[in-house]
């Protein structure tokens, strides 16, 4: 079973994947407000911010990505393409 931020997350990717960029963005700041230390809606929103080219955006929220997760990898790969 899901957490409430997993599922609004999950959505916003659906909605992300279907070239809903904008609905996804609201969804995915739902998924953070519901848990601001999961890392996961945080990453994705930068992606999604990326996508619309507001870098400034982008970039914010793949630094809080790479805080709340450290370790991973693809947070800083995306961060090196928004850069």
């Amino acid at each position: 079973m899901w957490t409430p931020a997993e599922t609004a997350n999950y959505k916003a990717v659906d909605l992300f994947e279907a070239g809903k960029t904008n609905e996804a963005l609201a969804v995915f700041g739902q998924a953070i407000a519901l848990n601001p230390n999961y890392a996961e809606p945080v990453y994705n929103r930068g992606k999604a911010y990326l996508t619309l080219g507001n870098y400034n955006a982008a970039l914010s929220d793949l630094n809080q990505a790479a805080t709340l997760t450290p370790s991973n990898a693809d947070i800083y790969n995306q961060r090196g393409i928004t850069k």
